[in-house]
């Protein structure tokens, strides 16, 4: 008889700690011995960002890791089977920083069942931010709505943003290219700073503790740091126009 199957993904922000793995650890442990006396077999693999890996069969080994900067954390995989046919299977992180569940067992009743109690679980890990992807989507329209406040105020300032040509239409200028430039720069600067503030998925193992508290702070600057930067870009907006720039 085949085996039943279900497979999800999560497109959460996780922050995955020491407390939050060993219940979840321990609630995978307890579904794959109920009704069944033989020990699971449980695995853990866990891969760095410099393209290694590392698989276990202890979660205190997982615990215990560094998680260094230069052999960061990428993903953490954990894999339960039983020898009645049941599997479970947990990804954090790895492609795309989403989180993975996938179930197999004996019939579909079970695999409802356990799914719930797992998400149960793994809603514990969530927090509720927006992914990186969103906020650098959000930085991009402040970039534009930006050019649109500024750059009309600033036509004497900067060369022209275009030029006639000799057929009636216009043509992209330096003031354009200079325009573009100044965008592409910032853009990339604040996507990268970005990245490293809100990261989709943290692991609180080893030095990464250190390192999620030190964004935490580095989150608090930056509002400000946005907040100083809008009023002084309103209060500029506000000048150029007084003085009919």
């Amino acid at each position: 008889m085949k085996a039943a199957k279900i497979e999800k993904e999560y497109s959460w922000v996780i922050v995955f700690d020491e407390q939050e793995i060993r219940r979840l650890y321990d609630e995978i442990l307890k579904i794959l011995t109920e009704n069944n006396p033989l020990k699971p077999n449980l695995s853990i693999e866990i891969g760095y960002y410099d393209k290694s890996s590392f698989k276990t069969n202890s979660l205190d080994d997982l615990l215990s890791d560094e998680n260094t900067s230069g052999k960061e954390i990428e993903f953490v995989s954990i894999l339960g089977k039983s020898d009645d046919g049941k599997s479970i299977k947990i990804v954090f992180g790895g492609k795309n920083n989403i989180t993975q569940l996938q179930i197999e067992g004996p019939d579909h009743q079970w695999l409802y069942v356990t799914k719930s109690t797992l998400e149960d679980r793994l809603k514990n890990f969530r927090k509720s931010v927006p992914r990186t992807g969103t906020l650098i989507f959000y930085l991009s329209i402040a970039i534009l709505l930006l050019d649109i406040i500024i750059v009309p105020k600033m036509q004497n300032i900067l060369p022209p943003i275009t030029y006639p040509s000799a057929d009636a239409t216009n043509n992209p200028g330096w003031g354009l290219l200079i325009v573009i430039l100044a965008d592409l720069i910032l853009f990339i600067v604040l996507s990268i700073l970005i990245g490293y503030i809100f990261p989709n998925v943290s692991f609180l193992i080893g030095r990464g503790v250190a390192r999620f508290e030190n964004r935490i702070k580095l989150r608090s600057n930056l509002f400000w740091v946005v907040l100083v930067t809008s009023v002084l870009s309103i209060m500029l907006a506000i000048l150029l126009k007084y003085l009919r720039i």
